[in-house]
């Protein structure tokens, strides 16, 4: 789970996780061969492998390493970066480091590609909707969820949006919080009789300027080949949320509608309050004071939610109680 002082720059935990991954791997493969497989940047700024499980296959006899990037296929092979060709008999390709753009294609406003549009500009507004996609929310792809329930599961209908929070622990409550957020303004949409919501490319910039502000501080920007930074050596790094799990869940616990563009359904905005009567006024036997109950309630989430301290009778004092007479008559009752 990403914590701020794990990914942090010059912190000691991030300098001592890695210590531990430079001791791990030398262990594994030995101090020989480790020196192929340590890398020269700090621990979180690629997705950690698990070394004791991939080192007996990579020291396999059977098994060459190649150290450099597949540029090109030949009828019968690879070539690599160093221009040699390598016969085989299959071909795996699991780099997946254009990891964001969807399986197909949709277009936006102005004829707009999204792939087109996440693959050149790495924004979103806060990793569920894009800039000039109304009435589209992007999720963190569920692909991912293959790793954790050993399936061999993937959807072609993944729309990935940029920096989520893929490197935050369990992804079900991740998943569930966007799909919250995502009712919240299709809520909003039907009870203001809305046609479309959009973020302002004014808020999605802003957004992405104040990411990699903070992203600055974190491992995830250093230089590395990382699908973190859509396969780039020193770009961005696009895929993960600059916060931790707590903060994204902070940012989305409720929606910041003046940041979106709007249209409306009919040309008076306020149409959708209707006759000036509510439903409940012309059902029998509703409840036409539900408000009353509806603040009862809201004091009370809002006392155990936020420790508000509610108006209590002060104590006594130690100093000596006034005694009032008791009234004699009726007369003397009503003056008290």
């Amino acid at each position: 789970m990403l914590t701020r002082s794990q990914y942090q720059l010059n912190t000691d935990l991030n300098e001592k996780l890695t210590s531990v991954s430079q001791y791990i791997t030398i262990k594994a493969f030995g101090k020989d061969k480790a020196a192929d497989f340590l890398p020269d940047f700090g621990f979180g700024c690629r997705r950690s492998s698990p070394v004791p499980e991939f080192a007996p296959r990579l020291l396999a006899p059977n098994v060459e390493i190649v150290k450099g990037a597949a540029v090109g296929f030949t009828e019968t092979g690879i070539v690599d970066s160093n221009g040699d060709t390598k016969d085989v008999d299959v071909c795996i390709c699991a780099t997946s480091f254009q990891a964001f753009a969807p399986n197909f294609t949709i277009t936006g406003r102005d004829g707009r590609d999204l792939g087109h549009q996440i693959n050149t500009t790495g924004s979103s507004y806060l990793s569920i909707m894009n800039e000039g996609f109304p009435n589209l929310f992007c999720k963190w792809p569920i692909r991912y969820a293959s790793s954790y329930t050993k399936t061999l599961t993937w959807p072609t209908t993944d729309i990935a949006s940029m920096n989520a929070p893929v490197s935050h622990g369990s992804f079900l409550p991740i998943l569930e919080w966007y799909v919250r957020y995502a009712f919240k303004i299709i809520t909003h949409v039907q009870r203001t009789s809305l046609k479309t919501i959009v973020p302002s490319a004014a808020a999605q910039e802003d957004f992405y300027i104040w990411t990699h502000q903070l992203m600055k501080r974190l491992s995830l920007s250093e230089p590395c080949h990382s699908w973190f930074k859509n396969g780039l050596d020193h770009g961005p790094a696009v895929a993960v949320w600059a916060g931790s799990r707590a903060h994204f869940y902070e940012a989305l616990k409720e929606p910041r509608f003046e940041d979106f563009e709007v249209t409306y359904r009919s040309s008076n905005r306020f149409e959708y309050l209707g006759n000036g009567f509510t439903r409940a006024e012309g059902t029998r036997g509703a409840d036409r004071v539900w408000y009353l109950d509806l603040l009862r309630e809201e004091e009370k989430q809002g006392v155990e939610a936020f420790d508000i301290n509610p108006v209590r009778p002060k104590k006594k004092s130690a100093d000596p109680e006034i005694v009032i007479p008791k009234a004699t008559n009726k007369r003397q009752d009503a003056k008290l």
